[in-house]
Formats: C-alpha cells, structure tokens, sequence
C-alpha cells in the first residue's frame, strides 16, 4: 500500500474520528447514538498512524499536525459530518 493511499485513509477516517467526538459532544440525552461500528474506524485511524510512523516518520508527524489544527479549523469534522450523512441517526 502506498504512502499517499494510507494518508488518504488516515485522513478519512481521522475525519469520521473526529466528527463522532464532537457528535458525542454536542449530543443531548435524547439524542440518539452513531452506529458502534464508528469505534472501529476510531481504532483504526490510530493504526494507520502508527503504520505511518513506521514506514515515513515525516508523514506522520503532518497528520499528527492536521490532528491539533483540526481542533481549530474544523474541516476534517464537516468531511466527517458528509461521509456519516447516511448513518446519521434522524
């Protein structure tokens, strides 16, 4: 698997990652849950980073940086809220 095909995984997921964190946020108790398979792509956006950083350290340490300013700037989270519109409880 190439380099580029693993950032744009890490980075997809990282997205949906982030995006069910500020779901579970601003939820309220009548709100209801995401599907539990998003802790899967929690999990798995951790492994793909770790993959990362032992193949290119360097590629790494970028999506480690969009990580922190994803907190910030909240494009990963409205990529997010797009790819879950689907699985978004009504």
């Amino acid at each position: 698997m190439s380099i580029v095909v693993l950032n744009i995984l890490f980075y997809l997921f990282l997205s949906i990652a982030l995006f069910d964190l500020d779901y579970k946020k601003t939820k309220s108790s009548d709100d209801p849950e995401l599907p539990k398979w998003i802790g899967i792509i929690d999990f798995a956006s951790i492994i793909f980073w770790i993959i990362l950083l032992f193949i290119n350290w360097k590629y790494a340490l970028i999506g480690f940086i969009v990580y922190l300013i994803s907190s910030i700037i909240p494009i990963p989270q409205m990529i997010g809220n797009i790819l879950m519109s689907p699985f978004k409880p009504k």
